[in-house]
């Protein structure tokens, strides 16, 4: 049988006896006090309750404490190690094993003082040991030390859930910035334009934004934007971007105006070491043409007409907010029936990273030619995705934004 070591009692008086009291808070922790010998868990119940502890609960060993734990989550938990039935070490492993009680600190009581007998306990699951004989300082000291973490881990765990429905909410209101399904709708109805998106953030939030909308003269502008960075930061501007687009002076007569204009409102609001890249095109089906301006954005890939193959048109001009001296041009393209319009991110092009990604703009270019010339623009957002994601081993480090327009041939006699 193993040896038993009785409880040592350090005279008090020996110690100078004297702690600061615990907080009120620390004052209402439960702790729980197990120990097979009666007169060991009273006196451990003295030193606590005289610096203040009101809730205290004792218990003979690990099965009687496992059924209290069940009704009454203790604080923080002190025990010794030998004793009937269930002993500390199969306490502590089914305490650790339920995820209901596997955070409860444990605060072993032990004489085993060697070096390998330490790590022993500890590798069972004790949060801490203290050796006999027990100090009455040092034992109050370490439950309330565990308290303290306990409730500071408990908080943390809590704002983090606060931040994360936040974040839900926020991500919710940024997916709402993008074209919606009765938008896109009212804009296929009133142009021959067959359109498809897709937006997915690297770390829930992001810096992409789409946007497609009716532009003076019966034209359709689309837009593409990539802010630097992500996260919270550059959500916000993309907030900032979407409110500037809605408002009426946004549409002007050619896209090179627009985003000098933008670029003037960015250089006031972003800060130094922020920027923007993008591409903006306008849609005249009148006159079968694209025309578009672009600041650093990736090449875009252009069908000008059915049965022509897809091009490359340029996406380069200085990025959006670092000088207000900045210029751009307007350039334009045929865009007859059958035409199609594929705007992109940078992560399509650096998933993974160079030189290992899926595709370059000219990979690209060609995956999109060896496709059926018909195919609408869903098919053919749904097949680069599908081929972006089946190609790379990790997901887009950056936030990825698809957007296809086609100009659907009339039916027209």
């Amino acid at each position: 049988m193993a040896r038993r070591t009785r409880l040592s009692i350090v005279p008090s008086g020996t110690l100078g006896y004297s702690a600061a009291a615990p907080s009120p808070d620390e004052n209402a922790a439960h702790v729980l006090v197990i120990d097979d010998n009666l007169t060991n868990r009273l006196i451990l119940k003295s030193y606590l309750a005289a610096q203040g502890f009101e809730r205290i609960e004792l218990a003979c060993d690990g099965a009687e404490a496992l059924d209290l734990i069940q009704r009454r989550r203790p604080d923080v938990i002190v025990t010794d190690l030998m004793m009937p039935n269930v002993d500390g070490y199969e306490f502590i492993r089914r305490l650790r094993a339920d995820p209901a009680t596997a955070a409860i600190p444990v605060i072993v009581q032990t004489g085993l003082s060697g070096a390998d007998d330490r790590a022993r306990v500890l590798s069972a699951g004790a949060s801490d040991l203290i050796i006999k004989p027990i100090n009455p300082i040092e034992l109050t000291g370490r439950v309330r030390l565990h308290i303290e973490r306990k409730r500071l881990i408990e908080s943390l765990v809590e704002a983090q859930r606060r931040m994360d429905e936040e974040l839900i909410e926020a991500r919710k209101m940024q997916v709402s910035l993008l074209p919606q399904e009765h938008e896109l709708e009212a804009l296929t109805e009133a142009h021959p334009i067959d359109i498809a998106g897709f937006y997915q953030a690297s770390v829930g939030l992001g810096g992409d934004i789409w946007g497609v909308f009716a532009w003076p003269g019966g034209r359709v502008g689309i837009y593409t934007c990539d802010f630097a960075g992500h996260g919270v930061r550059a959500a916000l501007n993309t907030f900032r971007l979407h409110a500037y687009l809605k408002s009426s002076s946004a549409a002007v007569e050619d896209p090179a105006t627009s985003l000098a204009r933008l670029n003037a409102l960015l250089c006031d609001v972003l800060p130094v070491g922020q920027f923007a890249t993008m591409f903006l095109a306008v849609i005249d089906f009148a006159a079968e043409r694209v025309s578009y301006a672009a600041a650093a954005s990736p090449p875009v890939p252009l069908r000008p007409r059915h049965g022509e193959p897809f091009e490359l048109l340029d996406g380069s001009g200085l990025p959006l907010g670092i000088t207000r001296d900045a210029t751009y041009e307007t350039r334009s393209a045929p865009f007859g029936p059958g035409a199609a319009l594929a705007l992109y991110s940078d992560a399509l092009v650096e998933t993974p990273l160079p030189p290992c990604s899926v595709f370059t703009p000219e990979t690209y270019r060609d995956f999109l030619n060896s496709l059926a010339p018909d195919a609408s623009a869903a098919v053919l957002r749904r097949a680069t995705i599908g081929a972006l994601f089946f190609g790379s081993p990790e997901k887009p480090a950056d936030d990825l934004t698809l957007v296809v327009v086609r100009h659907e041939r009339s039916t027209a006699p």
